[in-house]
């Protein structure tokens, strides 16, 4: 926009100043030429300034979903070495009392299969 207006301004320079000589003319059109060229260099230089910032901003937050993702699979190991830990306690506290850790064992690896599928389903 600021672009059109100097270039309309420039345009403009014949019929405003018709009075000024040829040699003041051409150096007008050359000051307006050059301020031209100078907010179109700036311009470009904003916007590879902004691209690099977005490409950043990808970046960073494509390293904080894999961060969030890795965060996540530690606390659900945690969370299932937990549980198994208690139950293995319960058993040392009451032997003999069910199934418990047996049962445990059988559900926490049907768990962890349907955990690495849908991890699976997530690279895919």
């Amino acid at each position: 926009m600021f672009c059109g207006f100097l270039v309309l301004q420039l345009a403009n320079t014949r019929y405003i100043r018709p009075c000024h000589d040829p040699a003041v003319f051409s150096l007008e059109k050359q000051r307006m030429t050059d301020k031209l060229e100078d907010t179109s260099l700036r311009l470009k230089d904003e916007v590879d300034l902004y691209r690099k910032i977005m490409d950043k901003l990808w970046q960073n937050r494509h390293e904080f979903q894999k961060e969030k993702e890795a965060m996540q699979e530690l606390i659900d190991d945690l969370r299932r070495e937990l549980e198994h830990l208690q139950l293995f306690k319960l058993e040392m506290e009451h032997p003999g009392k069910g199934k418990g850790l047996s049962e445990y064992n059988a559900k926490n690896r049907e768990t962890e299969m349907e955990h690495e599928v849908k991890r699976l389903k997530q690279i895919i």
